[in-house]
């Protein structure tokens, strides 16, 4: 217990987190509202709208938005959206498709080759970069898009820029009238968030954090998450920061899914069992089935000898839930960095496969 107590250290904290990570993940709603509010000045590309079906070509963290907007928007979109993370765009992708082109540093090579594919294909096309190749494109006029600064975003890279590609998409399919999402709910959900965040946040002790004891139940364990409908895009991202902030395993299953094949999974994991902890990320939102399964499903898992743990949503809407865990996986990302000793900020082996990437 006296190690899990660095986490209520904050000069502690510092001195491993060089590259301020912490800085980053914390204005996550500065920067939703940076990109919301910078696209709600926009002047809407109406070559854009009347789509029949939305893809978002982008990949990691860039993808990510693309993810959580598909799950906000399931119940609402009236058209099919789907999230691309290859070179090629879907066969079915066409003139009548609106392909969202989204790559923080604007050179990811699988993104430019689906907006070279987009183009091809005489898709309806909006980019979103803070630079590179993409920038270029749409300052030369020859693509919509926007381009911004990531002023809250300290470490430099995607994974702590979430917000800036959450904002950014809710942003655009807002203005385009594919989301139904006002200014006054994006206000109101980030209002509460600024209320369920104060517990995640380092001032708040280990006792009394969420943030704090989830991270505490990973050091050397892998972080199983599960959710459910409008949270599958961002228990997806909780994935995703715990891999590249904290450089730890972490998987995601959405229920009810997970129910029709992972419960009949145990029975040969005598000894993974006590590396292996199942995080539940629930709402009072999702449908009541739904709501059913999750303490049937926790008492199986505990039943067969896992370790299980739930988290109960405190913002009361769905875009206020979804920022909300967000939120709360990006502060478990980085104190379970903490805890393994290592900066957050650090990235060893995406720039070593970049390289190698590049000499083929």
């Amino acid at each position: 217990m006296m190690v899990m107590k660095i986490l209520d250290d904050l000069g502690a904290m510092k001195k491993i987190d060089q590259s301020n990570s912490l800085g980053s993940i914390t204005a996550f709603p500065q920067q939703l509202r940076q990109n919301w509010d910078q696209i709600s000045k926009l002047k809407t590309p109406s070559e854009c709208e009347g789509a029949k079906n939305i893809v978002v070509a982008g990949m990691g963290g860039s993808a990510i938005g693309g993810r959580i907007a598909r799950s906000l928007g399931e119940k609402e979109l009236k058209i099919p959206f789907y999230v691309n993370t290859e070179y090629q765009l879907p066969e079915f992708v066409d003139e009548t498709s609106l392909v969202v082109v989204a790559s923080y540093s604007g050179n990811t090579e699988e993104t430019l080759s689906c907006l070279a594919d987009a183009k091809k294909k005489k898709a309806k096309i909006w980019a979103m970069a803070t630079g590179g190749k993409l920038a270029e494109e749409i300052k030369g006029g020859k693509i919509p898009g926007f381009i911004f600064a990531p002023k809250d975003n300290y470490t430099g890279y995607p994974k702590t820029a979430i917000g800036y590609s959450l904002g950014g998409i809710l942003g655009i399919l807002s203005r385009l009238g594919y989301l139904h999402l006002k200014n006054d709910s994006f206000n109101h959900a980030l209002v509460e968030l600024e209320k369920a965040s104060q517990d995640f946040l380092p001032e708040a002790s280990l006792d009394e954090n969420p943030a704090k004891k989830i991270a505490s139940t990973l050091v050397g364990r892998i972080g199983i998450f599960i959710s459910s409908e409008h949270l599958q895009g961002a228990a997806y991202a909780i994935k995703n920061q715990i891999n590249e902030n904290a450089h730890s395993q972490a998987l995601f299953f959405d229920l009810p899914e997970m129910d029709h094949h992972l419960i009949e999974a145990f029975s040969n994991l005598k000894k993974a069992k006590k590396d292996l902890f199942y995080h539940f990320i629930n709402s009072d939102l999702f449908y009541s089935r739904v709501k059913i399964r999750y303490p049937i499903t926790q008492k199986l898992l505990k039943k067969q000898g896992f370790f299980v743990a739930e988290y109960n949503l405190k913002s009361k809407n769905k875009l206020g839930q979804i920022f909300e865990t967000v939120q709360l996986g990006g502060l478990v990302s980085f104190y379970l960095s903490i805890l393994n000793n290592e900066d957050p900020g650090w990235e060893p082996w995406i720039p070593f496969l970049k390289k190698e990437l590049a000499k083929k």
